[in-house]
């Protein structure tokens, strides 16, 4: 019996997915809704991007990184890895490459790492929550942090994608948590230079923009895939009502700005496994509705479970070739 197991092609996204004989599973993209088996493996590979995850012993090695990933990864129909950093703002960029598609999947904030990689993630970037307009972009406004972060490794990015993508492999953009939020400026940027993708997803994305923003960004019609637990407290970040606009806007006309808005289409994942109705989610929703509470949420080991469990429990033949979800901590 040939050998079709879970081929992280997996990882490559697809709404139909068909065999071949080189044991890998091809793509056949259609980017109007999110796709089930994308929406899991994707998750899966923001999940391995972080090195303590990954169970890297040097947390700082990039080289032990790509061989962890290869090791782990390689059987299934990823061909190469690669990475890259900014070490001045501690932004990190994964790259996955199989024979039809490239992954680029940004780190989220770290815990780990040491000192200085928790303030450039958090201090320097998560809480740089002052809006910046950038002038390329119809000078809407957007959270400085991520804009600055994004911008910082972008020459980087560019420069490795036109070095590995000579045959026009489809790309996809993905990140969890600040990756999630440096995903979507990066696909705002991608298709203002017409640089050719596939669609985002991300995973407890916060806020990246105001309301100026939102209708910019719609209106490039760019395939946005966010997943959200529900009371994930980093996707109700920044917070936006009125009295917070005042403070990040700095535009006297706070109306220039926009108050923060989460974007794209939206999956809201209850306390009971189950997507429910699209909706912004509220900063003070769900805070006290079930164990562990926000923080826990956020977990992308909690996304990759709760994603595995409402689209395939029922599904044992897509169970039996799927890689299980990482045990929550």
């Amino acid at each position: 019996m040939k050998k079709i197991y879970y081929t992280i092609l997996l990882i490559f996204i697809a709404t139909t997915i068909t065999y071949s004989s080189n044991n890998t599973f091809h793509i056949k993209n259609t980017s109007y809704k999110s796709d089930s088996v994308t929406a899991y493996l994707l998750a899966l590979c923001n999940y391995y991007t972080y090195p303590d995850l990954l169970q890297v012993q040097d947390y700082k090695s990039s080289t032990e990184l790509i061989d962890s990933l290869m090791f782990k990864f390689k059987a299934y129909g990823v061909d190469t890895c690669y990475y890259l950093e900014n070490k001045l703002t501690s932004t990190n960029i994964v790259i996955f490459e199989s024979d039809n598609s490239l992954i680029i999947s940004f780190r989220g904030s770290e815990n780990k790492g040491g000192l200085k990689n928790w303030y450039k993630d958090w201090m320097k970037t998560d809480l740089d929550a002052t809006m910046t307009a950038v002038a390329d972009w119809d000078s809407v406004y957007l959270h400085q942090g991520f804009v600055n972060a994004f911008f910082s490794i972008k020459d980087s990015l560019i420069e490795m994608l036109d070095s590995i993508n000579q045959y026009h492999k489809k790309i996809y953009l993905t990140g969890h948590s600040l990756g999630g939020a440096l995903a979507i400026v990066a696909a705002t940027d991608f298709a203002i230079n017409h640089i050719g993708f596939e669609a985002v997803y991300t995973y407890g994305s916060p806020r990246v923009g105001g309301t100026a923003f939102k209708d910019f960004y719609d209106c490039l019609a760019i395939p946005t895939f966010c997943y959200i637990n529900e009371n994930d407290m980093v996707t109700k970040l920044p917070p936006n009502k009125k009295f917070w606009t005042k403070e990040y806007c700095p535009c006297y006309d706070v109306s220039h700005c926009g108050q923060y808005q989460n974007i794209g289409t939206q999956y809201v994942i209850d306390e009971y496994y189950k997507i429910v109705s699209e909706r912004q989610p509220n900063l003070f929703d769900g805070l006290k509705k079930y164990k562990l509470g926000s923080i826990q949420r956020h977990s992308i080991a909690e996304y990759c479970s709760r994603i595995f469990y409402i689209y395939f429990k029922h599904d044992k033949s897509l169970i039996e070739k799927l890689p299980q979800p990482p045990e929550i901590p």
